[in-house]
């Protein structure tokens, strides 16, 4: 039996059922095309909290949304130039929401991410 984490589980059934898919549909399907439910664990990213905190972010750039944003772009299925229809489906955002999560994403990720290694 396979592990996945929420983000590589989305992935895994998009490659087979082609447009970005929700957690929920795509563990739905997954079970459908292989005939069982994977194990799902926590991905092991940590997130800068105190920085976010400081962050004048609008609200749904949180903790989770950052986790969810760096996981996928580690598991390398999606390049982060087209990743706003899999960050509005997944995140439940709009279109906007989803591209100004990707630009603060893309804007701060040393500060999110490293903090210890930034001057």
């Amino acid at each position: 039996m396979k592990t996945f984490t929420k983000t590589n589980l989305i992935t895994e059934v998009n490659k087979f059922y082609l447009g970005a898919l929700t957690f929920d549909k795509a563990l739905a399907l997954f079970e459908l095309e292989y005939g069982y439910v994977p194990k799902i664990v926590e991905p092991k990213i940590l997130v800068n909290q105190e920085f976010i905190d400081t962050m004048d972010y609008p609200e749904y750039v949180d903790a989770e949304a950052l986790t969810y944003m760096k996981e996928l772009q580690e598991n390398g299925a999606v390049n982060m130039f087209a990743a706003t229809p899999y960050i509005q489906n997944a995140l439940m955002l709009d279109k906007e929401e989803a591209r100004t999560l990707l630009k603060i994403y893309m804007k701060d990720y040393q500060l999110i991410y490293y903090p210890e290694q930034t001057l």
